[in-house]
């Protein structure tokens, strides 16, 4: 089992004194290599997550490494980054069931109560570090969010969107589709400048993908957050319409941003604002964007996906762009 895992590991274990009695993949729909693992040292024994990054994730190993340690109440208890090696990697406490596995075969209505609970968690991310963050960044730990960095994203999500649009005339014969879907990427377009607009404000730390699977429930009922390759200082709007976008029904995902302003609001932050709301709108409109590429590549990859009510969530949002600031 031990000549399996990655060198830098086997010898970090040999050399603390701990050892490997179980080691297993982590099966999912992640880009990164993950790996369960039981150790023992004497009576101890210790169950972790090693996360074996890529070179396009170096900035979770500088975050892991610099950030992590100050936010024990939001991210799993980081045992050891290991830099340097030919195979980068990020060892952690296991922190338990992912938010996905919680809420599965579950009622919407204790699905919602998870999510109000993230978006209260999310604010008080924001709220408690919004000085160190500053200074993360000022340091090189915390990169600034750009427009550019997610352009790939946004582009496979077109071509999917147009993709689709094809696949129902093919089915239906009805010819509009595709017209409708290269017409919102103009739209897009257009409302560029306002989207670059909306990188400009307070800012903070963000997790940049606090998706129901990025969030695990530690002790049976605290949250933290896992995976923060995307981490970075922007305006906190970006989290929350993560957070949103991934919650199913319209009134229900409307009382998660309440409470999340709200409680950002006892804070000291104004989310009633312009320029608060352009921020989420904008966010909120790429996090679906980005989303439906995502889940298509890696989930469905079939004609008439379950994402249509995304789309019309996408719609909406642009057009609410449009009539506000447009």
């Amino acid at each position: 089992m031990t000549d399996i895992i990655p060198e830098c590991l086997r010898n970090w274990l040999n050399s603390s004194g701990w050892t490997l009695t179980d080691w297993r993949l982590v099966e999912g729909t992640h880009q990164a290599t993950v790996h369960e693992c039981t150790v023992v040292r004497g009576l101890e024994e210790r169950a972790w997550v090693y996360k074996e990054l890529t070179m396009a994730q170096h900035t979770e190993q500088t975050v892991a490494k610099h950030v992590l340690p100050h936010l024990q109440n939001f991210s799993p208890h980081i045992v050891h980054v290991f830099e340097g090696a030919e195979t980068p990697g990020i060892l952690s406490v296991h922190g338990g069931p992912s938010l996905t596995n919680q809420c599965r075969r579950q009622s919407l209505a204790h699905t919602l109560s998870w999510f109000q609970r993230c978006a209260v968690t999310l604010a008080e991310l924001h709220s408690r570090h919004e000085s160190s963050a500053l200074q993360w960044h000022r340091a090189g730990y915390l990169p600034s969010l750009t427009y550019a960095e997610c352009s790939e994203w946004r582009e496979s999500s077109f071509a999917i969107i147009e993709h689709e649009a094809k696949a129902l005339e093919d089915v239906s014969g009805v010819h509009a589709a595709t017209g409708e879907a290269r017409r919102f990427r103009q739209r897009w377009y257009a409302l560029e400048p306002l989207f670059q607009r909306s990188l400009d404000g307070r800012k903070t730390i963000t997790h940049g993908d606090p998706h129901r699977g990025n969030w695990i429930v530690q002790d049976t009922d605290q949250l933290r957050l896992v995976d923060w390759e995307a981490a970075r200082y922007a305006s906190p709007a970006r989290d929350i319409a993560t957070l949103v976008q991934d919650f199913p029904e319209k009134q229900g995902a409307e009382s998660i941003y309440t409470l999340y302003c709200q409680t950002l609001e006892q804070a000291g932050w104004d989310t009633s604002s312009p320029t608060f709301r352009l921020q989420y709108l904008c966010q909120l409109a790429d996090a679906l964007l980005m989303m439906m590429g995502w889940e298509y590549r890696a989930i469905w990859q079939q004609p008439a996906s379950p994402w249509t009510d995304k789309w019309r969530r996408l719609l909406r949002c642009v057009r609410a762009i449009e009539l506000s600031f447009g």
